[in-house]
């Protein structure tokens, strides 16, 4: 995440030399060098674990990274808020299942979304201000035992929100879907996107320029074993 040329953000996962499990890692360019910023682990027991997938933010005081911990049970969303001081955990909207978060996007202080994926299905939580809620998401069934996954979302405006994401293992086969999904201010719809490969494609990240501006980055797949680059573009029709 770039704020500015001499404010930038990475997130990731560090694994201690001595061994155990991996914990947050969040690192800061200044313009001229790279330092490791203190994060949250909520979870720090043996057979526990704590990693970042995806940083995004409004403003260099509102920035969000996000990943999952697991308690040594269950999977669970992993939500931090930097506030221009430090890094601070903050509670997800439920603890249990299988969670992950891919991707956050945030519009404002109090605007700000995430997508992942649960157990073969798709999730998107809103944060509000005071708290993150889940919210419903539409998904594919084709055929089969198919598993849904987003893997990116990103906002044009607080009502024009984008998710990328794709369904696979259709019709219990190597076979993906590509698609994504659209916040209206009110709910997710989804949108079938073009595909191509013998075997499907995947949307697998999104980035929105504007209204009329939306692209998707993924792979195409091949039943010679291939994986090709996927570029698709949305011009607001």
């Amino acid at each position: 995440l770039e704020e500015a040329p001499g404010n930038v953000w990475a997130v990731g996962e560090a694994t201690p030399q001595s061994g155990g499990t991996d914990v947050t890692l969040i690192e800061h360019w200044n313009g001229t060098a790279w330092s490791v910023v203190p994060s949250p682990n909520p979870e720090t027991g043996t057979g526990t674990s704590d990693t970042l997938q995806a940083i995004g933010g409004s403003s260099p005081t509102d920035i969000w990274a996000v990943g999952s911990f697991n308690n040594g049970d269950s999977n669970n969303l992993l939500f931090e808020h930097w506030n221009g001081t430090a890094w601070s955990f903050v509670a997800p909207p439920v603890v249990g299942g299988e969670m992950f978060a891919e991707s956050v996007a945030a519009i404002s202080p109090d605007d700000a979304w995430v997508v992942g994926d649960t157990e073969g299905g798709t999730l998107s939580a809103h944060w509000n201000g005071t708290a993150w809620s889940l919210v419903a998401t539409p998904t594919l069934d084709d055929g089969g035992s198919p598993n849904n996954f987003l893997t990116g979302v990103t906002a044009v405006s607080s009502d024009n929100v984008w998710a990328s994401g794709y369904e696979n293992n259709i019709n219990d086969e190597n076979l993906a879907d590509p698609y994504v999904l659209h916040w209206n201010g009110t709910a997710w719809s989804l949108t079938r996107l073009p595909t191509s490969g013998t075997e499907g494609s995947q949307a697998r990240g999104i980035a929105a320029l504007s209204a009329t501006d939306v692209w998707v980055a993924g792979e195409t797949l091949e039943d010679d074993g291939s994986l090709l680059g996927l570029t698709e573009q949305y011009n607001g029709t």
